[in-house]
């Protein structure tokens, strides 16, 4: 894991706007600050379309934009500019299930033929013990499917979203499983999506809208330009040697059943939200979720736990060891990555509207100096 240090850097810099809304408020309240500078010169010196980014605190959110929708456009850059959340998406589908199982719904060991036997059969033997859990934190040994040349091995899958869903599920479970016990998997998450449906006599669309309803967080299922067309456009160099603009109506994207693992759309503001419900919980405040959740979702296990990755900060001074969590997420054409550190109390966002290498270079440099600017200073001041 990639840990967050400062990084001094030397650039042009240019003027953008910068909006701080306490989360008690939805008043939005124009201020000046730092951080419009540095986002604004990364967005510069990587090249990249369209950034946003948000400094969260349990009590207060800073958020920044820059940039435009399209390549070589005008239309700018909001705070209710929905990006692409790729694979970060995994920890609002495991925030789905530790809801449910708060409520009694199900249980991280609710093994998955447990709950749906008719699956069983044409399954292989090698995963007849797997469990909500397995499936949550990548260790149920599904394969990727985070490949082109993975689907495109599939049969012809139609129907309903859940019958979709349930026919990508019998193929996967048809399937000799992955060699290693920790297996990244998307498709493992749909699978995870199919328990929770069962359980709860729901579709995943249906528990999804439910959950942020209560919330009142906006989102979106698959690119933010096919909601709207002044959305920000994702940007990739795969169909031409420069980086372009996918319109809504490009073939590629994820398959409708895929969603669990990967295809909502949120505007910085709400995911920021989202992200500050989970850092409340992680520095022992309940909401949504008890904070014993929170501290399952995001610690429950080593290296990754349920819908997020996690690591240990070393201090030496006070010969203490801190937790952090953080994940990443891109389906190719947007790149998100979030970064949680409760014992500072801060998270720190930076989503971007292109994936190439270069991009990302500037995503993890601009998360790391807004890191270092909003940390706290006295975290470590002993009581």
């Amino acid at each position: 894991m990639k840990k967050l240090k400062i990084t001094l850097i030397i650039l042009t810099i240019l003027s953008l706007n910068i909006t701080l809304i306490a989360q008690s408020s939805k008043n939005i309240n124009r201020t000046t600050s730092e951080i419009d500078h540095l986002l604004d010169s990364v967005l510069m010196a990587y090249e990249i379309p369209a950034m946003v980014a948000a400094v969260v605190k349990s009590d207060t959110i800073y958020f920044g934009y820059s940039g435009v929708s399209k390549l070589n456009e005008t239309i700018k850059v909001n705070l209710k500019s929905k990006f692409h959340l790729g694979s970060n998406t995994k920890a609002i589908t495991s925030f789905i299930a530790m809801k449910m199982i708060e409520n009694n719904q199900i249980s991280l060991e609710t093994k998955l033929f447990d709950l749906i036997p008719e699956l069983k059969e044409g399954s292989r033997e090698d995963y007849f013990k797997i469990t909500l859990g397995n499936l949550l934190s990548h260790r149920a040994k599904i394969r990727p499917y985070t490949s082109d040349k993975e689907h495109a091995k599939l049969p012809e899958i139609n129907g309903d979203i859940s019958e979709k869903r349930m026919k990508f599920v019998q193929f996967v479970l048809s399937q000799k499983p992955a060699r290693k016990e920790y297996s990244y998997s998307n498709a493992g998450y749909v699978v995870a999506a199919l328990m929770l449906e069962k359980a709860a006599g729901k579709s995943y669309e249906e528990l999804l809208d439910e959950t942020f309803s209560e919330l009142k967080l906006d989102y979106f299922i698959g690119w933010p330009n096919k909601e709207n067309i002044e959305n920000p456009w994702g940007h990739c160099t795969e169909w031409s040697k420069e980086l372009k603009a996918l319109p809504p109506d490009h073939f590629y994207g994820l398959s409708d059943y895929m969603a669990p693992c990967g295809d909502i759309s949120m505007n910085i503001v709400d995911y920021a939200q989202f992200i500050q419900l989970n850092l409340k919980g992680l520095i022992g405040k309940d909401n949504y979720l008890k904070s014993d959740s929170y501290n399952k979702l995001h610690f429950g296990l080593n290296e990754y736990s349920y819908g997020w990755a996690n690591y240990s900060i070393k201090n030496s001074y006070y010969n203490k060891t801190y937790k952090a969590s953080n994940h990443d997420g891109s389906a190719g054409t947007f790149f998100c990555s979030t970064a949680i550190l409760p014992y500072r109390d801060i998270a720190v966002i930076v989503i971007s509207n292109a994936a190439e290498k270069t991009h990302r270079s500037g995503v993890y440099l601009l998360q790391r100096m807004l890191y270092g600017k909003y940390r706290s200073q006295n975290i470590f001041a002993e009581n």
